[in-house]
């Protein structure tokens, strides 16, 4: 059988809230959720119409890679997934598991099966509460979350993972079974290169790589998959302890041949250029049949992108900021 794979970042998938006061005696006022929206950079939700329109491009980006397995990033909550999975997919997807993670805006990391894929999950493991080596407070034995008055946001302190490390076993397939373990990941973003950034994106990666050589020494065949936050081109790099695994053959890049205008996954529209900061990387004895990036959601607002979907323009209609990429893979 042929398994797709696709990693996605939806960029701020949120779910709109409504307050319901029945008119009734005893009153009973609720705030229930009434969809997805998107939010912008500075936390204010986006229109119904453009929310539809975004939202719309990001379900057709999502559809035409046709994937079995899909890691998403940047999701608000489980049920603003399920929302998004029944309203704009149509519940093209069955099981979706996504664990609340340490981002302050709450965007979380996810993974969704395809609905009726021969598949049984048979693992799943947070890292949320790994320790940051660097942590500002050496002798702080657990990581901190409070609310944060002044920034209304919860704070966490000492988290080694920016969102997560959602660890997925599943086995795959319905007489002898694949056992594949997924990595999805959100690395640390990039602020004007900060050293800090930079630095907790390096342990990230390190951590990252331990969890790979403990996934195959439990000889379960690893995907590290999601928003790595960096180019593996950048030097000195900080995605180095992953690259090593790809030299030593523990890991595989599908895409790591390919010239950089054919694997660029993400465009930064302050700077106008586009970068890979996505990425599926398999363990090697994995068969691949196929890969691709999808760039059809794109803002016409890149100039490199090529062909776009009909309905995205220059301005808040773009699937995401990201494209999704997509491995194939023959399992037999």
């Amino acid at each position: 059988m042929n398994l797709t794979i696709t990693t996605f970042n939806l960029e701020n998938l949120f779910t709109r809230y409504a307050t319901i006061d029945d008119p009734i005696i005893p009153r009973n006022p609720r705030v229930v959720m009434t969809g997805v929206t998107s939010i912008n950079y500075q936390g204010n939700p986006l229109s119904s119409a453009t929310t539809a329109l975004q939202r719309n491009n990001t379900a057709a980006a999502i559809l035409e890679c046709q994937p079995d397995v899909l890691a998403v990033q940047e999701v608000e909550s489980l049920w603003t997934l399920r929302l998004f999975n029944d309203q704009y997919l149509s519940g093209y997807f069955g099981p979706l598991i996504l664990i609340e993670g340490n981002d302050g805006r709450g965007i979380d990391v996810g993974l969704c099966l395809r609905k009726g894929l021969a598949a049984t999950i048979a693992g799943v493991r947070t890292h949320v509460d790994d320790l940051d080596p660097n942590r500002k407070d050496k002798a702080a034995s657990t990581v901190a979350r409070y609310y944060n008055e002044s920034t209304n946001e919860l704070t966490v302190t000492g988290a080694l993972f920016s969102r997560d490390c959602l660890e997925v076993d599943v086995d795959v397939g319905s007489s002898t079974a694949v056992p594949l373990t997924f990595l999805i990941n959100h690395f640390k973003s990039q602020n004007d290169a900060q050293k800090a950034d930079d630095t907790l994106r390096a342990n990230q990666a390190a951590k990252v790589a331990e969890y790979v050589k403990a996934v195959r020494a439990r000889s379960r065949k690893v995907v590290v998959l999601g928003d790595l936050n960096e180019d593996f081109t950048r030097k000195p790099s900080n995605l180095q302890p992953l690259q090593d695994l790809i030299t030593a053959g523990m890991l595989a890049d599908p895409f790591g041949d390919d010239p950089d205008t054919a694997r660029w996954t993400h465009y930064y529209e302050v700077g106008n250029e586009v970068s890979r900061l996505d990425y599926v990387l398999v363990d090697p004895s994995l068969a691949i049949a196929s890969k691709s990036v999808l760039r059809k959601g794109i803002t016409q607002k890149c100039r490199v992108a090529g062909i776009r979907y009909p309905t995205v323009g220059y301005v808040e209609s773009e699937a995401s900021d990201h494209c999704p990429v997509s491995v194939t893979l023959d399992l037999g």
